[in-house]
């Protein structure tokens, strides 16, 4: 299972996890201290918390990915202009836009019920 959180929360628990940390006698002259994810064993095994840049602040999302998909024929792609640009001129105003194009019918996961969306409303779950 993984548990994406917002950058901000997962730095918390880094900084939590990182104070736990002892350091040996040897003397080294480079100390590294960090996370690229957290592993913890719960009641239901394995959940690997990880940092994700999109989840809102006060949010996180328990899911299994293994069971994840994105169902369609092709991925997103961006579709090319005449001459070759992926941006396209808007015709009522001095816009820009950039067109995707994909044909999926969006994510299917075999265990719904493995899915877990979490909020919080006080302002200090699940934040720095």
């Amino acid at each position: 299972m993984t548990c994406s959180v917002p950058v901000g929360a997962f730095q918390s628990l880094v900084s939590d996890e990182a104070a736990l940390v002892q350091y040996g006698a040897n003397k080294t002259k480079t100390a590294e201290n960090g996370f690229e994810y957290i592993k913890f064993y719960g009641a239901t095994g394995l959940i690997e918390v990880k940092p994700h840049l999109f989840m809102p602040q006060g949010k996180a999302l328990i899911w299994c990915p293994e069971y994840t998909y994105v169902i369609g024929s092709q991925e997103a792609t961006a579709q090319i202009a005449k001459d070759g640009d992926m941006v396209f001129d808007l015709e009522s105003s001095m816009a820009k836009e950039m067109r995707m194009y994909s044909d999926t019918c969006g994510v299917f996961t075999e265990r719904p019920g493995f899915m877990v969306y979490m909020t919080r409303s006080d302002s200090l779950a699940l934040g720095a």
